[in-house]
């Protein structure tokens, strides 16, 4: 990938309003080979207790496509350049309004080919494929700071987006059809407070977005979602010595298409069908559409709660310690495994002089046991990943 862009910044005054403009032409020129094989992959632990003869030859077997060049799911090279020129600017009024706008115009040509010879399914495929597109991003924000110390603002903003892959890489199929650019929507609403001569510092904030935030490598397992949460944080310097913050994070994740459907694509876990041994089920997959009614994303807190403080004894000395609380939340879409709710404690000392400094962290003190999901649109009823327990960091640095 290959980038060039250029900014022109200045600033105007006209009257009791302040401008600061900027104007940017850009050039980027992107050029792409990859080949997936997701077919013939090999996702899951081995069975150990049984014998070579015992276990399914395949999987003893199974080459890859980058093994024999050959067989892969999909192949992909090409190239594509996009041509944009991108304006913002941030007018400031006396009276304490401010209005930022940005928009930007985007021209993108794409060439795509696939070597349909390489494919293990190649009926089909489309070996060839051109087209070009036009995109348009957009945003505006305003803010009130008010003579009392309160700040409101409003943010809308749509951001044009290529669906690509991992390296950047353009599916054919979707250069074909005219589906490889789709756009992205967001607006919040907020207020930000700031009293006690700049000791106490608040703000809150509501949001809402309809985002594409799916890339070509897996269309069915990163769809469209639509967001909505509140964000909280709290922050009070109480003297030269202590400072404490605190914050609240409420998030709802949908996927559209899994609500709109009742569930989405994935792998079944043990879980998922108790009604079978898992026993026959590892060492292999069990593929399908778990259902999962209000279409949630997975792997995401609903709530997530923080507690910090710090305090300096003198100008070398200093402690701090943090509290996180964080709500249970499926690990896979179907909800089958629930991930627990935990509270981590943290403690940190920190000692500095000119040329010296010691540091300590203390983390998971009280040796919580926690996990995570991975990859929880895909895998979530199959996999999870266990956090560290109670762990200690230490750093020394010499300044010269």
């Amino acid at each position: 990938m290959i980038e060039d862009k250029l900014v022109f910044a200045f600033e105007k005054q006209f009257g009791s309003m302040t401008a600061d403009l900027q104007l940017s032409p850009s050039i980027r020129y992107t050029d792409f080979t990859r080949g997936q094989d997701f077919i013939n992959e090999y996702f899951d632990r081995r069975d150990l207790s049984q014998s070579n003869a015992e276990r399914d030859p395949s999987l003893d077997t199974r080459l890859l496509a980058t093994q024999i060049n050959d067989d892969y799911s999909e192949y992909q090279s090409g190239d594509y350049t996009m041509y944009g020129l991108a304006f913002l600017g941030d007018f400031s009024f006396d009276n304490g309004i401010a209005v930022t706008l940005g928009v930007r115009q985007d021209y993108v040509e794409a060439d795509v080919t696939t070597p349909v010879e390489l494919l293990l399914f190649p009926d089909g495929a489309i070996p060839q494929a051109s087209d070009s597109e036009d995109l348009l991003s957009w945003s505006a924000s305003i803010n009130w700071t008010t003579d009392f110390g309160l700040i409101p603002y409003f943010t809308i903003a749509e951001q044009a987006t290529l669906i690509a892959g991992q390296v950047g890489d353009l599916p054919t199929a979707q250069v074909a059809s005219g589906s490889w650019t789709d756009t992205s929507d967001l607006w919040e609403v907020g207020l930000k407070g700031s009293f006690l001569d700049d000791s106490l510092y608040f703000a809150v904030n509501y949001y809402e977005q309809e985002r594409v935030d799916f890339n070509a490598q897996a269309i069915v397992t990163n769809p469209t979602s639509r967001t909505e949460g509140i964000e909280a944080e709290l922050r009070w310097v109480v003297n030269q010595d202590l400072v404490v913050t605190g914050g609240w994070t409420n998030m709802e994740v949908i996927i559209v298409e899994a609500e709109a459907n009742g569930g989405q694509f994935g792998f079944y876990g043990a879980d998922d069908i108790p009604q079978i041994d898992p026993t026959l089920v590892f060492g292999g997959q069990i593929i399908g559409i778990p259902t999962s009614p209000d279409g949630r994303r997975a792997g995401i807190p609903e709530n997530i709660y923080t507690l910090t403080g710090t305090y300096s004894f003198n100008d070398n000395l200093a402690i701090s310690g943090s509290v996180i609380s964080v709500d249970e939340t499926p690990s896979g879409s179907s909800g089958a495994v629930i991930l627990p709710s935990y509270t981590l404690l943290n403690a940190g000392l920190v000692y500095e002089t000119e040329s010296w400094t010691f540091q300590l962290n203390a983390k998971n003190l009280t040796d919580e046991r926690y996990f995570r999901s991975n990859f929880p649109d895909l895998f979530g009823s199959q996999i999870v990943l266990p956090e560290l327990s109670r762990n200690f960091q230490a750093r020394v640095a010499y300044k010269f």
